[in-house]
């Protein structure tokens, strides 16, 4: 339960006399972007998928965007240059505060300085010596491939994945730590929301839960506009929560039929039908993991895919241009699936996909026999898999 005299200083500054609604952002992106547009989009009712509610042009480097806002809240800002996205940062949009972008580097990209929430809660991980020193090891590594990428040695540059993404997700981690200690202080109950819009969880009880907790303290505006959504979220991953806890090994995978980027319907059993394995790979054009993968998952198809193996990849992409672009980016050579609908796609959710990648290895018997596998395991796992088809048939 809240303590109401220790929330006396945040509520007088929740709903004081200041009437301005009005946020404001500056940006000087440098080289990074002299000419394009900023757009800043916002979370919808459906996982995965955001709307656009405001662009701006870029000029010499620079922007400037405003406008009105409820109350302090989450938003994407995303910087498109011949319109494909080049880089986005999550910021926290306040009434009558300023916020300042910046261009980094090619490792850290954009951020976000100011602004009394946003500098609030990003400063609790981004400033931190544990972040610091993580994010100095992570440069290190991806310093190291980018330069073996020069010189073309694929294959010391692929040696460095299974670091490279250890520091990811000691990076993602330390920042999850932070936002679930601001979901569970007390003190701010918009802090706490505002964390959660951020991926904080209170992993003791349900997000439904702890909105039922927040509500009281948030305005009706708040409510319908951001609690609401998210609530309706919840729902739906709670949903596919259920269908992720059912799909395991020897499980028989659920048929379905989806669109390439032609256009073209593609059912996912006759794909079966034509192979001894086949790899599900779920993946989005904003999803770094997901892409870090595609080098190694080239070469596994490029070395197994005459003894029966096949890749078909599905987007969670809301935006059918986003994906485009990037299967084009990358050159993805395999099967390439989607509908735009985001993570409340009728295929992520039958395939209870909560985090990206994920990934299913299944059989021409339609059984699951791997799921979320490393580029390493799945490489161990046809290497077993069909050599031993190979040897049987020989010996047939």
């Amino acid at each position: 339960m809240f303590r109401p005299v220790v929330l006396f200083a945040w509520m007088a500054f929740a709903f004081g006399c200041d009437s301005s609604s009005e946020f404001l952002i500056r940006g000087d992106l440098g080289d990074f972007a002299r000419a394009g547009e900023v757009v800043l989009t916002q979370y919808t009712s459906l996982i995965g998928e955001n709307e656009q509610f405001a662009a701006v042009p870029i000029v010499d480097g620079r922007f400037e965007v405003s406008g009105d806002t409820w109350a302090p809240r989450m938003v994407t800002l995303k910087v498109r240059v011949e319109d494909q996205t080049r880089d986005s940062v999550r910021l926290i949009i306040e009434p009558g505060e300023e916020l300042r972008v910046t261009y980094g580097d090619w490792l850290t990209g954009l951020r976000g300085e100011g602004g009394h929430y946003h500098r609030k809660l990003m400063s609790s991980w981004q400033e931190s010596d544990e972040y610091i020193e993580a994010l100095s090891q992570y440069r290190d590594v991806m310093t190291r491939k980018k330069e073996l990428a020069k010189v073309e040695d694929a294959a010391a540059s692929a040696a460095l994945n299974d670091e490279a993404w250890q520091l990811y997700e000691s990076l993602q981690s330390i920042e999850k730590a932070a936002l679930n200690a601001w979901v569970l202080q007390i003190e701010d109950p918009l802090a706490s929301f505002l964390a959660m819009e951020l991926g904080g969880r209170d992993e003791s009880k349900s997000i439904p839960a702890r909105l039922d907790e927040l509500e009281p303290f948030l305005s009706p505006e708040q409510v319908k506009r951001q609690v609401l959504p998210m609530r309706r979220r919840a729902e739906t991953r709670s949903r596919i929560e259920s269908n992720a806890a059912s799909l395991d090994i020897g499980v028989l995978a659920e048929d379905f039929t989806a669109l390439d980027l032609n256009g073209t319907p593609v059912r996912f059993r006759d794909v079966l039908d034509e192979h001894e394995l086949v790899l599900i790979d779920f993946w989005a054009s904003w999803c770094g993991p997901c892409i870090i993968q595609f080098p190694h998952l080239k070469s596994l198809r490029e070395q197994f895919h005459d003894r029966g193996f096949e890749i078909v990849g599905f987007s969670v992409d809301s935006d059918a241009e986003d994906w485009r672009e990037a299967s084009e980016e990358h050159a993805i050579p395999w099967l390439n699936l989607g509908d735009q609908k985001a993570m409340t796609s009728p295929v992520p959710i039958q395939y209870g996909v909560t985090v990206l990648p994920l990934n299913y290895l299944i059989g021409s018997d339609r059984r699951i026999l791997g799921k979320g596998l490393t580029p390493e395991a799945i490489d161990a796992e046809l290497s077993a898999r069909l050599t031993t088809e190979l040897i049987d048939q020989n010996a047939g």
